[in-house]
């Protein structure tokens, strides 16, 4: 969220927003709301949103997030070139890298 003095003027990051459940956008919109505006604005957002979120499923996407940037972290300590393969050889990944590696 882009906020100046105490309005939104954007949002940016949501390139991905609307491809999955959107218990997983929530999660992610509900931490940035809350790290940019407060816990108060989180209980605005909701209000603005219209309807309450299944909260057993944001806290599971919370928490998956949490673990993830964990993991990310702990590769980065020890040097893990995360965007290696399981052979540990760099380059594309998803079907363009598959097609490559052929």
């Amino acid at each position: 969220f882009l906020v100046e003095g105490d309005r939104l003027i954007g949002i940016d990051g949501f390139e991905w927003s609307l491809v999955g459940d959107r218990h997983l956008d929530l999660a992610v919109i509900h931490q940035s709301v809350q790290r940019v505006l407060g816990p108060e604005a989180v209980f605005r957002f909701y209000d603005a949103y219209g309807q309450d979120p299944d909260l057993a499923r944001l806290e599971h996407h919370v928490l998956a997030g949490h673990l993830l940037a964990g993991l990310v972290d702990a590769a980065g300590e020890r040097g893990v070139d995360l965007a290696a393969g399981p052979t540990g050889a760099a380059g594309p990944t998803g079907a363009a890298g598959a097609a490559e590696r052929r």
